[in-house]
């Protein structure tokens, strides 16, 4: 059952072997879990929190050039989380 959507978003894009394209979390430490995944353009990660049956995008992180990699997710030993992604031409991290 489909509870909510939006659109401008896509995991993967067609024919690449990238698919591990979204991470869920709680990103910001509200106690609910949001995905992470990437604008249909690819040149930004976005928040994306489920509200009730509506979506809500929380934040977006400019990669400042196209995504060319899967997103990666860790739990820290303090409980946060460390995201890696990557574009031609650098890796970027964002941890909390």
């Amino acid at each position: 059952t489909v509870r909510a959507t939006a659109d401008g978003f896509a995991t993967h894009t067609y024919g690449s072997r990238n698919t591990d394209g979204a991470i869920a979390a709680d990103l910001d430490a509200d106690g609910r879990v949001e995905v992470l995944l990437p604008t249909s353009d690819r040149r930004r990660l976005a928040s994306v929190a489920h509200l009730e049956r509506e979506t809500q995008i929380r934040w977006t992180w400019d990669l400042g050039a196209e995504l060319r990699s899967n997103l990666t997710g860790v739990r820290l030993e303090d409980g946060g989380i460390a995201v890696g992604a990557a574009t031609a031409d650098e890796i970027r991290v964002w941890s909390k």
